[in-house]
């Protein structure tokens, strides 16, 4: 089904989604199994926050 979605809803799907590159992917799982290591993960992301990416206007 070709053109079933228009752009404003694929954007507002991408909006939902983190990238990350595939070191901080492995870590983000790793500590996301267990609800003790989210502290954890959240700190961790904190210290390797990089700028976000911005789509931009069409």
């Amino acid at each position: 089904m070709t053109g079933s979605y228009t752009l404003s809803q694929i954007r507002r799907e991408i909006e939902k989604c983190d990238a990350v590159c595939s070191n901080c992917h492995s870590d983000r799982t790793f500590y996301r199994r267990s609800d003790q290591n989210m502290e954890k993960w959240k700190e961790f992301q904190k210290q390797r926050r990089v700028p976000e990416l911005s789509l931009g206007d069409p």
